[in-house]
């Protein structure tokens, strides 16, 4: 851990519960649309590092954070770099990102990456980051208001769809780092993700005829509605089906809960398909960042996510 200067020490977080204290109200305070039950969600995932806490010398309680999440395969992610407005401009949060660095570089991780709003891109590219993608926020009208007509037609597809519980964990697993890069094999079990309550938290599978997946979605519960990511399907047809199917389950419900998600713009097709269902442009893209432009290679040019990469996961975990 880093040595202590004479105005805060950084650390690891004691538990879940010191984490979402500081967490949850800043996630509420900048509007990013998470939800309260995320939270032991992404300490799980973060278990191999554990979240970074800056705490000012006069006191223990934690003023900002940052979590090096480092996935099985030793691709890694920064996320939720945040400080408490009290503790901004003091030069805590510049420290404990080269905590966050240091972490990787300890776990001995190849690919490094975070999601920079336009504001903060200058700032991260002087600390070795280079855009590599696009991911494009969108929301929509919850079903109740903007309802869709059109049916999901799967009969004489090759492939049909399931809840998304009844796939074998590790099948998410390997789609996940064939469309990404990532392997998290964290996020994608009763732990991390599949103790959420169907209400909370629910999604659909796409599966040929023997089974093989092609594709699934995710929607969690936040505070405004639904979450919708990640989406990953093999063919525009299958994402589609995936994407409908979720939204109208949403609908099911709450029919009034705002829909966001975080779409990846190097897939071509993706902003076409939420567009033809009502989704818009909220106004706040992030740059894609990685350390010396080094991205994996499902996320750079001509990668496995400019096909079957629809919509991320989450922009603080990647």
């Amino acid at each position: 851990m880093a040595p202590d200067s004479n105005e805060y020490t950084i650390r690891n977080a004691e538990s879940m519960e010191e984490m979402r204290d500081l967490w949850w109200p800043l996630m509420v305070d900048l509007g990013w649309n998470r939800a309260y039950n995320d939270a032991p969600m992404h300490w799980n995932v973060s278990r191999s590092t554990s979240w970074l806490v800056v705490t000012s010398k006069d006191s223990d309680k934690p003023e900002g954070c940052v979590v090096p999440f480092v996935f099985d395969n030793r691709t890694a992610w920064v996320g939720f770099f945040i400080m408490n407005a009290s503790a901004r401009g003091k030069g805590w949060g510049a420290a404990l990102f080269r905590q966050c660095l240091a972490e990787f570089k300890r776990m001995g991780c190849e690919y490094i990456g975070l999601d920079a709003v336009v504001e903060q891109k200058a700032t991260y590219e002087r600390r070795g980051f280079r855009e590599v993608g696009m991911i494009k926020n969108m929301f929509r009208d919850g079903l109740g208001k903007v309802p869709i007509e059109d049916e999901i037609k799967t009969e004489g597809s090759g492939w049909k769809l399931v809840d998304i519980r009844s796939i074998e964990a590790g099948k998410l697993v390997d789609f996940e780092e064939r469309c990404t890069g990532f392997r998290r094999s964290r996020l994608w079990s009763k732990e991390g993700m599949f103790h959420r309550v169907e209400d909370d938290t629910c999604g659909f599978a796409a599966t040929d005829a023997s089974g093989a997946l092609e594709g699934f979605v995710l929607v969690r519960v936040n505070h405004l509605g639904y979450r919708f990511g990640p989406i990953y399907a093999s063919s525009r047809d299958i994402a589609s089906a995936l994407l409908r199917a979720a939204m109208k389950r949403t609908g099911e419900l709450n029919k009034d809960g705002i829909l966001v998600a975080e779409i990846f713009m190097d897939n071509p097709g993706s902003l076409k398909l939420f567009e033809e269902l009502g989704w818009k442009d909220a106004g706040v893209d992030y740059h894609r960042m990685w350390i010396d432009a080094k991205a994996t290679p499902q996320q750079s040019p001509g990668g496995n996510g400019e096909r079957e990469c629809w919509a991320v996961f989450d922009a603080s975990e990647g």
